[in-house]
């Protein structure tokens, strides 16, 4: 694996978890990815630590996470042996003088520090589901004292930190000591924002949201899914819908990739944006999408395909009629399959192929998904939330 493709996999994992609309576009240069100003710096940073050469080989390798059979990202997180493995980089990591600090954190790349965020966020998970997996969580600040700030984007820095302190803040733990040491061990910017803003404690205090992350109880349950900023108030329970299309994308060109509330629907979804369309989304109580990316097997870019089912919750059944008769088939290198609708429900499944080459769907294959789709919505316990 190459450190571009480690880097790739590493930030996708991050990103997918709600931290990616920050981002603008994406480029590559120079062998280093560029999403947004924030994140093109610290690429000229990365690749001057490549240029210079002379650093230790990486103790992470060519690990990412990925998801265990039978996990479901931060709503139902299970360890693997990298979680493991970076625990015990912690503690040995903690043990180090300052020379062999420093030479540990030049030895990772920027792939392997976004794999360090990742872990922070899925030992907030375990601390939460099960008071015996604390240890992961106690770690984590001296885990991004790992971190180098200035080959990172910040605010994925501070994302991180975020998601630590809102576990201790959720178990009811002290941080102050552990905030401490891990001050102590880290290079000097990274020192300097391990300290998140009252600010943050008394939104995470008030809405259980963490940047766009969000804690939520399932039938698996505490855990974190990630949120968009769009009105997202069902009377359906769409977030366990979008648990039960978990496994519909799997096959030989797809993984499941994360589960997003609150999305927005796509002006593009619809061959003409007509005033009937944009109401029917005004008034849409909720939305989830369930996005999936190539099956690594497939060795194909993971930023460049991608495959959404989406379900719209509507005021009416008639609004759920009009989405799904409205939806465009094929639009350039996008494909959309809508669906009959059921009761409220419209779903959509979409597929995307940046390069406009190589396609992994076309518009005949695509449509495999209807019939699946179309029987979890119809057989799905309507029970409202205020029911359960």
């Amino acid at each position: 694996m190459s450190e571009f493709e480690k880097f790739f996999s590493s930030i996708i994992d991050w990103f997918t978890q709600g931290e990616s609309k920050t981002k603008e576009s994406s480029t590559k240069q120079q062998g280093v990815t560029v999403l947004g100003s924030e994140l093109a710096a610290a690429g000229i940073k990365e690749q001057e630590r490549v240029d210079a050469g002379g650093f230790a080989e990486s103790p992470i390798g060519d690990r990412t996470f990925g998801d265990w059979p039978g996990s479901i990202r931060l709503l139902k997180p299970i360890q693997g042996e990298l979680d493991l493995h970076i625990l015990k980089l912690t503690q040995k990591y903690a043990e180090m003088n300052a020379d062999e600090r420093f030479e540990m954190r030049n030895s990772l790349c920027q792939g392997d520090m976004y794999t360090l965020f990742h872990y922070c966020s899925r030992a907030t998970a375990f601390a939460l589901r099960d008071s015996s997996c604390s240890e992961f969580l106690q770690n984590a600040f001296i885990t991004l004292s790992m971190v180098d700030l200035e080959r990172v984007d910040f605010r994925d820095a501070f994302r991180a930190i975020h998601f630590v302190q809102y576990g201790f803040h959720r178990l009811g733990l002290e941080s102050g000591t552990n905030i401490e040491l891990a001050r102590n061990l880290a290079g000097n910017k990274m020192a300097d924002i391990m300290t998140p803003p009252k600010a943050w404690m008394n939104e995470t205090s008030d809405n259980r949201k963490i940047y766009w992350s969000k804690e939520v109880h399932t039938r698996f349950g505490v855990g974190f899914v990630s949120t968009w900023d769009h009105p997202y108030d069902p009377k359906i329970d769409l977030l366990d819908i979008g648990i039960l299309l978990w496994n519909i994308p799997k096959g030989k060109n797809w993984v499941a990739r994360d589960i997003f509330i609150g999305s927005e629907v796509p002006q593009w979804f619809f061959s003409v944006v007509v005033p009937e369309i944009h109401s029917v989304l005004e008034r849409a109580l909720g939305t989830i999408r369930v996005s999936a990316i190539p099956n690594p097997e497939l060795d194909c870019p993971p930023h460049v395909h991608s495959l959404s089912v989406y379900v719209v919750e509507c005021a009416t059944p008639a609004d759920a009629k009009i989405l799904a008769t409205k939806c465009i088939g094929k639009l350039n290198s996008r494909l959309t399959a809508s669906f009959v609708h059921f009761k409220e429900l419209c779903a959509i499944v979409t597929y995307d192929n940046s390069w406009k080459k190589d396609d992994l769907e076309d518009e005949r294959s695509i449509q495999r998904f209807k019939e699946p789709v179309a029987s979890i919505l119809q057989n799905f316990q309507y029970l409202s939330r205020d029911d359960k």
